[in-house]
């Protein structure tokens, strides 16, 4: 008889342990799929980039991989276009902006004189 006035409290403790089990379980696979999202090649399409594929089929990485009057194909969320490189790079970088002014600097107060007296 006393063994089985246990079973409701170990039940409980099952269950509860079953619930965390499952929730933990529930928050992996959560993580998991937005790591597969954040994984996903045609995320950057979703968020308005564009892919720009050489004539060669590879992926152009920088500007300076492509030369004036090549021809690419450019792949956005819905279709794809093909573009001619005008030979016209992005504006130039602007100037260096002059230094911030020197903070004036304040010279520092003397030191008092000391009035001490020879030890020796």
């Amino acid at each position: 008889m006393a063994r089985n006035a246990r079973l409701p409290a170990l039940w409980d403790r099952l269950n509860a342990g079953a619930r965390r089990r499952l929730e933990r379980e529930g928050d992996r696979l959560s993580n998991l799929d937005k790591l597969r999202q954040s994984l996903d090649p045609n995320r950057p399409l979703d968020l308005g980039f564009a892919l720009v594929h050489k004539a060669d089929g590879t992926i152009a990485r920088a500007a300076d991989e492509l030369a004036a009057g090549e021809r690419v194909s450019l792949t956005f969320r819905r279709g794809a276009r093909d573009a001619v490189i005008d030979g016209l790079g992005s504006t130039p970088p602007a100037p260096p902006s002059p230094a911030p002014p020197a903070r004036p600097v304040r010279p520092k107060p003397a030191a008092p004189p000391t009035r001490q007296g020879d030890l020796f």
